[in-house]
């Protein structure tokens, strides 16, 4: 195997250079190697993209082929295609344990330590915890559909699991930006009745449509509080989502949640916030939006008994994510694909980046 290989690497605060750096080697036992066939640009990494830490490899959504395995690896063979969940579990930790890996406790595992996985936006990727943390991807799935149970459609669904959606349940979205197009399409999957969703851009919410929205509405139009109560008949609906990352947004979910209801968060709000706002009181169309009220944030669930579930689910029921996919570019021309990505106008969602292409 080649020692250098290209990648998208944070070379500073907000600076990011594609270039040769080391191939990664297997550290320890239960580590794999994989030759990434396809990679995103996801939401996460535009925030990613802006911490100090330098000489990091970007990326944390991808799938490839094993290459190399490490001793302790038993159950995946050299060759097998597979995908890997962006947040890393040991599968020893008490939180592992007790079924929550993405609050792994291991210093090289969760948010709290390493954060999401490095790495996959090159041409390999070393992948630890491998027997914890990736799944084998069945041949019918493509790598387009696969790749998304590695963060955006899993944190779709975790978001409604963990307040709990149930059966008919009115979701309000807000925003569907490729994460909020997921949960759109997640709400219709688990069975929830009405799904409203809030967008400004009109081709965001045609794709919504396609996901299974009932109805989409402009934010820009209107008074969105007063329309949001008329269309329930002033009682709110009964699960309002933050998919974005925004101050704005999450105070009109607390607002559209109806007394009793649940507000879930998912929005990743960058190094920009140091503090929220949540509305107490603020008008007489809903005096109260904040008491007696459910608030949870949610991180994506992992580990490879979660991948596989996902990739059940797109392959017997049905459900359609092609949507999301918008832009193709090599690995050469990824920094293009981040200003696409940060760019309101440019009608990207979901960017597949092939590095071995």
């Amino acid at each position: 195997m080649a020692k250098t290989m290209l990648g998208c690497v944070r070379t500073d605060a907000g600076q990011l250079d594609v270039k040769q750096v080391l191939v990664p080697e297997i550290e320890e036992p239960d580590d794999v190697i994989i030759k990434v066939s396809l990679c995103t640009i996801c939401g996460t990494d535009l925030h990613m993209a802006d911490l100090p830490l330098p000489d990091v490899v970007m990326g944390h959504e991808g799938i490839g082929e094993i290459v190399e395995m490490g001793d302790a690896v038993t159950d995946f063979e050299v060759g097998d295609r597979v995908i890997a969940s962006c947040l890393l579990a040991c599968g020893r930790c008490a939180n592992c344990q007790s079924g929550d890996q993405s609050a792994c406790q291991h210093p090289e595992g969760g948010v709290q330590h390493g954060t999401v996985l490095d790495g996959y936006q090159a041409e390999f990727v070393r992948i630890p915890f491998a027997s914890m943390n990736i799944c084998r991807v069945p041949d019918c799935l493509s790598d387009e559909q696969a790749i998304l149970a590695t963060d955006i459609f899993s944190t779709g669904l975790g978001v409604l699991e963990r307040v709990p959606l149930k059966t008919g349940d009115t979701v309000a979205v807000f925003g569907q930006g490729p994460l909020g197009l997921c949960v759109t399409a997640a709400a219709r999957a688990l069975g929830a009745g009405r799904i409203i969703v809030v967008e400004p851009s009109s081709f965001r919410r045609k794709i919504a449509k396609k996901m299974g929205a009932n109805e989409a509405l402009d934010p820009t139009q209107g008074d969105l509080n007063y329309k949001l109560l008329e269309m329930t008949d002033d009682f709110g609906v009964d699960i309002a989502v933050e998919a974005i990352g925004k101050q704005e947004t999450l105070y009109n979910a607390f607002k559209a949640a109806r007394f009793g209801g649940a507000v879930s968060s998912l929005g990743v709000y960058g190094i920009e916030f140091s503090d929220l706002q949540i509305p107490v009181s603020h008008d007489s169309l809903t005096p109260n939006a904040f008491y007696h009220r459910r608030f949870v944030t949610t991180l994506c669930p992992s580990g490879t008994n979660r991948l596989k579930r996902q990739m059940d689910l797109m392959q017997y029921s049905g459900i359609d994510l092609s949507a999301l996919w918008t832009h193709i570019l090599p690995l050469e021309s990824i920094l293009d694909g981040y200003e696409m990505a940060r760019n309101p106008e440019s009608k990207a969602l979901k960017i597949s980046v092939r590095p071995n292409s």
